[in-house]
């Protein structure tokens, strides 16, 4: 990738990003690896390191982080396995200890995870070709603290034995000749120490002659003579040599160790930087947990979309002081290739250009970014970026200057992969000059196809951005209200600087803004009025279509209740007249049984025919009974399949051979597990059906729904008195209904004794419902002039 200017790093922030990396590492060249870290075009390269970081960060926030820590370089004992005959030390091996024992640690990790869980990282580690008997063997030599083991071989084990001994025997003549010594007043209070590699007693001077042995060293007042007396020249000598044998065979078996190691010298190698790498992977890892950042799409265009975009370092910051952190959401590529942002001061602008151009930068460099995962990047050959001072001391430059020679290379570069961003296009000079000029810049990088951002003022080129096409003006929006910026972008107008309005907020005094205001002439004032009449005009217009948009969703939600109501209401009726069939049906067998069982006492007193006719006439009420009953159930079969829908989650549903109605939590493999009321269950999908949301219902049986704008509450009682009978004949149906549909246990239905043509009214359209067990109340309570129904359930 080519990028201008070549301290882009800092302009972007960027380097205060890898810096905040770094802090994860546990090694100095994992920090190498990420102060080297710079942008790729490689869209398959980008997807790679994504998706490392990806899998570490999903095994870290499901509790099985992998497991690395910090360990030491082993760069010289490279260097001093390239010798010959040359043996390593003990704390060389313990290095390579240390790298084989986190190698250990990753093989046992990754053996034991699913081949389907985190591939690319499993992929990663066994392409490495770790060895693990190169472990075992090192283990068999040394300890955990880096010490050659006393059974690191048979020879060693003996010497060490022998060593012991000798020392034992050493300790008890030492102890024996120290009281000898301390009556006879030779010793001082330090009674022994160590010189020449022998033990020896710190005899007083004076007494040095009584002692027969050999005088190793004196001190150096002359006041204390070290003495080895002549008994324990011997147990010395033997202690050294033992101690020459153990040194020659510590030697032999770190040669031998040594040797064999040598052969993967350069596994070694390649195990290092692995492990470098997976500490800067670790590093990156830890920083994108901290800054909430997901894995983008990524597309091979220059092109980009993304959706609550957060700066990386703004985020932090706004995190510790508790502040919130507004995301920013924009597409660029085709058509809208160049946004020009415009808007108040301290308005946003500013950010939201730096929060585009850091994300995609980082995503460049194959980071995750705090983006929402739906996001998509593009990749990008030439990125250009013009923030900030760009004042050149070295080569005797204004500001201006040094950004109209970044304009000229900006120019010389753009084209259909050329990502820019420019923060105050134009200023600088004059603003006529400046304005001019910026224009004609825009011009030519509207030609070059190139895609950016631009913040600016500049009323020219809002215009210029509303009639080309590929331009679009873009504007942060501004709270008029309390003129406060809310940090938000909004595309397709550009916005208003509010420049009067924030002058008379923080109190300039009025004559000064009114002379402001004649000097930008009517046309200007129009302008800018204009932009911010329509952004307040805009708002309101939203607010409108939210508060539509909530109605109409109330009232599409009342529509489908209702008609989830009638379907419930029909499939009820038909339930019903189908129970009541299978009624008579089992009724109408027990009559043939019966008959049956008479014909067959007939025939024995030779009295058949009439039998035979009764029989026969019950079979054939039989007959079509079933056929009305095939017939209803096909029909109420019809009727629960109609217009339904595969059952999903947040579905509520119907079981069709309980009638429970409950609301569908997830689905495993041909069944539903629904909550009904407190309890869960789970249950075949195809003996569920589409159902409404249980209605609230009273303790007293009644049901609350919501019908059109307003509730009605169903009452279990009915009044019905005075009515004619086709206006009862409608009420009654229609209360019976909404029992049934309410799942009421009982009503009541008050009709009067009259001519009894009320109450019969209520009685046949009860009968039309054969779970429904109908009395009157004793006299004193209403008699004859009251029906009650029952409800019983099926």
């Amino acid at each position: 990738m080519h990028w201008l200017p070549n301290h882009i790093e800092e302009k972007l922030e960027f380097d205060k990003v890898k810096e905040l990396i770094s802090g994860y590492c546990l090694t100095p060249e994992a920090k190498t690896i990420l102060q080297e870290l710079k942008p790729s075009t490689d869209a398959d390269w980008i997807e790679q390191r994504m998706l490392e970081q990806s899998e570490c960060k999903q095994a870290q926030e499901e509790g099985v982080a992998i497991p690395l820590t910090s360990f030491d370089p082993i760069d010289e004992v490279l260097e001093r396995m390239r010798l010959e005959n040359a043996p390593l030390s003990l704390e060389q091996l313990q290095a390579l200890r240390g790298q084989l024992a986190q190698l250990e640690s990753l093989n046992n990790y990754f053996g034991k995870l699913d081949s389907a869980y985190l591939p690319l990282l499993s992929k990663d580690f066994q392409q490495i070709g770790y060895e693990p008997e190169l472990f075992a063997r090192i283990r068999l030599v040394m300890d955990e603290e880096g010490s050659i083991r006393p059974d690191a071989s048979k020879l060693l084990v003996q010497i060490t034995h022998q060593l012991q001994e000798e020392e034992k025997i050493l300790d008890r003549t030492f102890a024996r000749l120290i009281n000898s010594y301390r009556q006879q007043g030779y010793l001082g209070d330090t009674l022994e120490s160590v010189r020449n590699g022998r033990r020896v007693f710190a005899v007083h001077s004076e007494h040095k002659r009584k002692i027969r042995g050999i005088i190793h060293d004196e001190s150096t007042t002359g006041r204390t003579a070290y003495v080895e007396p002549d008994e324990i020249i011997q147990i010395n000598n033997n202690l050294f040599d033992l101690q020459m044998s153990w040194r020659k065979e510590v030697h032999r078996i770190l040669s031998e160790l040594t040797n064999y190691l040598r052969h993967y010298r350069e596994l070694f190698m390649e195990w290092q930087t692995y492990l470098w790498d997976l500490d800067a992977i670790r590093a990156k890892t830890q920083f994108a947990l901290r800054i909430h950042a997901n894995q983008p799409k990524i597309s091979p265009q220059p092109e980009f979309s993304l959706q609550d975009a957060l700066h990386p370092i703004l985020l932090i910051k706004n995190l510790e002081s508790g502040k919130e952190t507004i995301p920013l959401t924009l597409q660029l590529g085709y058509p809208k290739r160049l946004v020009l942002l415009s808007g108040p001061n301290a308005g946003g602008k500013s950010v939201a250009l730096k929060t585009v151009a850091l994300c995609q930068w980082m995503a460049q460099c194959g980071l995750l970014i705090p983006v929402h995962e739906d996001s998509t990047i593009g990749i990008f050959n030439e990125y250009v970026v013009d923030i900030g001072d760009q004042q050149s001391i070295e080569d005797d430059l204004s500001t201006y200057s040094s950004r109209l020679k970044l304009m000229q290379e900006l120019i010389g570069v753009a084209g259909p992969r050329t990502l820019l961003f420019i923060d105050e296009f134009g200023t600088g000079t004059d603003p006529k000059i400046g304005g001019a000029i910026a224009e004609a810049v825009l011009l030519r990088l509207h030609d070059s196809q190139a895609k950016g951002i631009i913040t600016t003022h500049y009323s020219n080129l809002k215009i210029l951005a509303n009639q080309l096409e590929g331009l679009v003006n873009g504007a942060m929006l501004f709270n008029r209200k309390d003129l406060q910026p809310t940090y938000r972008l909004r595309l397709g107008r550009p916005g208003s600087s509010f420049a009067l309005e924030i002058a008379e907020k923080i109190g300039l005094d009025d004559s000064i803004i009114q002379y402001a205001k004649q000097k930008m002439g009517s046309k200007i004032y129009y302008v800018d009025q204009l932009l911010s009449d329509l952004e307040q005009d805009r708002i309101e217009l939203q607010k409108v279509m939210a508060e539509n948009r909530e109605k109409t969703a109330q009232a599409d939600k009342l529509m489908r209740t209702y008609q989830q109501m009638q379907l419930d209401l029909e499939v009820k009726r038909k339930k019903m007249k189908l129970e009541s069939k299978q009624q008579a049906l089992q009724t109408n067998q027990q009559s043939i049984q019966a008959v049956e069982k008479l014909v067959k006492e007939l025939r024995k007193a030779k009295k058949v025919e009439r039998a035979e006719e009764k029989l026969n006439e019950l079979k054939d009420n039989q007959k079509q009974l079933i056929s009305v009953a095939n017939e209803l159930n096909q029909t109420l079969h019809v009727q629960e399949t109609r217009h339904q829908k595969p059952v999903a989650v947040g579905d509520f549903v119907r079981h069709t051979k309980s009638d429970w109605v409950g609301e569908v939590l997830r689905l495993e493999k041909g069944q539903a597990v629904l909550q009904i009321g407190a309890l869960q269950v789970t249950l075949p999908l195809n003996e569920l059906r589409q159902g409404r949301e249980p209605l609230p219902v009273r303790g007293e049986r009644s049901i609350k729904t919501e019908l059109h704008d307003h509730s009605f509450d169903f009452g279990t009682q009915l009044d019905i008195r005075g009515l004619k009978k086709g206006e009862a004949e409608k009420i009654v149906e229609g209360f019976i209904d909404k029992a049934v549909l309410a799942n009421a246990w009982s009503v009541k239905i008050l009709h009067g004794k009259g001519n009894g043509v009320l109450k019969q009214v209520v009685l046949d359209k009860l009968a039309d419902y054969p779970t429904a067990k109908v009395y009157h109340p004793d006299p004193e309570r209403g008699g004859d002039g009251i029906t009650i129904a029952q409800f019983q359930s099926a």
